[in-house]
């Protein structure tokens, strides 16, 4: 019965997901994933205590107007900013940690204001024609590992998740974050230290009446250490996350969570990307050794999320039988509240050129040129993923399982009788289409298992690829997701579409 009923919520859940799609007529737009601006890359500053002590200027930023100029220039329908929601990172010395502590921070939309930035994207809207959607990129956590005498070590400060659409100043503002500890307290044992500070400071203050100099001495040191621990141990409850300790929740689910709630999009950026000569940088210009490793493991573990960047940032997830299709199954077994999907981030940044900003493009299938619109089909799956240069002279123009008059598209679902559907892909190129039927193929990947499929010309620039998929015997649901490859590399990265057998009277 638990069965059925898992089914049938996931059922229920897919037919969402197709109903909006079916309602009008779909138009492809390119969109930009992951675009800062000078928000992020204006200062860096250190402080102790507090107190400022070192400022250094970045990067020179473009101003977000001057960002949506280029991209209307580059024929970029839409772009979803990215800059840094919070620049701070603060370590301290135990057991003082919230008082006598180092912090660096960053330039960032916390420093910058959430009202300023929202006010410059509507102006630059306006002013250009493009569809600017409000986005952050977000950490969200980072732990200190090791000692300042053998080596300090920042974890986790490079995985990032984009929150896009948060468009309130109130939205943008309460994402948590790591510095401000979540914003929750959490009950412990370390309630009882209220007791112990507080008898400490009486002791201290007892011994500040004795005639013996000295141990008015001593008494003086006690009220000053306990006074200070009270101060930086109030309220005398563990953060829900903290940066010294393994957190007692996932906390890059609770900032998921967070967004969903605020109806954000919600990806993971680069999580295969190599780091190259990063380490390097950051260690030179911070002095802290920074891990920056790909982070993989995070889409199958991270539950309320949309999707994560397959390009131009590491392939690998999206290869057959690795991240992307642990997590399409965890989906379609009733493990996972949302199917999974791909896009492209371009990462486009302050010292980018600008037709970088056509590097990986997102194409979304849209009803409108509308920020509700293009949040609508990235949520949905109906998108497809560009590697950039390599990809430009190719467009998808027709993605769908069939099975007689019956059809599903990108995120969609195919419920059918039948015993097998077919996929049908066309694509339309640029250049020699017998060509590229040559160098292109497809691969297929149906509940993680490949196939390859070859393409043939068409006319017209167009190429062709088919192939009969066996419909899963009920009540299982399966998947179908498409990478197309040049010399066996991945150029271009299609959504699932699901497969939900029906009996032939209808039910299940």
């Amino acid at each position: 019965m638990a069965r059925v009923f898992r089914y049938s919520c996931l059922l229920a859940a897919l037919l969402g997901l197709s109903a909006a799609a079916a309602a009008a007529d779909l138009f492809p737009i390119n969109v930009a994933i992951h675009v800062e601006s000078e928000v992020s890359h204006d200062h860096r500053v250190f402080r102790f205590l507090g107190i400022p002590v070192r400022r250094t200027e970045g990067k020179k930023g473009q101003p977000i107007g001057e960002v949506a100029r280029i991209a209307a220039e580059h024929g970029v329908d839409a772009l979803i900013l990215s800059d840094r929601a919070y620049g701070t990172v603060s370590w301290g010395i135990t057991p003082f940690s919230r008082i006598f502590r180092v912090t660096m921070e960053q330039g960032s939309v916390a420093s910058y204001g959430p009202e300023r930035y929202l006010d410059e994207i509507r102006r630059a809207a306006d002013d250009t024609g493009v569809v600017i959607v409000p986005g952050v990129e977000h950490v969200p956590y980072y732990r200190w590992r090791g000692n300042p005498f053998r080596g300090l070590e920042l974890a986790h400060a490079y995985e990032h998740m984009i929150l896009a659409g948060l468009d309130t100043p109130e939205a943008l503002a309460g994402i948590p974050n790591t510095a401000g500890g979540f914003g929750r307290w959490r009950l412990s044992w370390t309630v009882l230290l209220n007791g112990v500070f507080a008898g400490l400071f009486l002791l201290g203050l007892l011994v500040m009446r004795s005639k013996v100099s000295r141990a008015r001495l001593w008494g003086g040191l006690l009220i000053g250490l306990a006074a200070l621990a009270m101060l930086d141990s109030a309220p005398f409850l563990p953060r829900q996350v903290s940066p010294y300790h393994r957190p007692t929740r996932y906390p890059p689910d609770i900032v998921a969570q967070y967004a969903a709630q605020q109806d954000a999009l919600i990806l993971w950026a680069h999580p295969s990307a190599r780091p190259g000569t990063l380490p390097e940088r950051l260690a030179e210009s911070t002095g802290v050794a920074v891990d920056v490793r790909p982070y993989p493991e995070v889409l199958t573990r991270t539950r309320f999320y949309h999707g994560f960047a397959a390009f131009n940032a590491g392939i690998a997830p999206a290869r057959p039988g690795r991240e992307w299709d642990v997590a399409l199954l965890q989906y379609i077994s009733g493990r996972r509240p949302r199917p999974v999907w791909a896009v492209s981030e371009g990462q486009y940044a302050a010292h980018s050129p600008p037709d970088g900003i056509r590097g990986a493009l997102t194409v979304a299938w849209v009803r409108e040129r509308s920020q509700e619109a293009i949040l609508d089909a990235l949520k949905r799956g109906r998108c497809y993923a560009t590697r950039g240069h390599t990809s430009r002279d190719l467009w998808v123009v027709d993605y769908r399982m069939e099975t007689g008059e019956i059809q599903a598209q990108s995120g969609e679902i195919l419920r059918t009788v039948a015993d097998s559907a077919r996929l049908v892909l066309r694509l339309r190129t640029a250049g020699d289409a017998r060509r590229a039927a040559r160098d292109l193929e497809a691969v297929v990947v149906v509940d993680g298992r490949p196939q390859t499929v070859g393409f043939r010309a068409a006319g017209d620039g167009l190429l062709v690829a088919n192939v009969i998929i066996p419909m899963p015997a009920p009540p299982d649901i399966s998947y179908v997701r498409t990478l197309v490859c040049h010399s066996e590399e991945p150029i271009l990265a299609l959504n699932p579409i699901f497969l939900v057998p029906e009996t032939p009277t209808g039910g299940r």
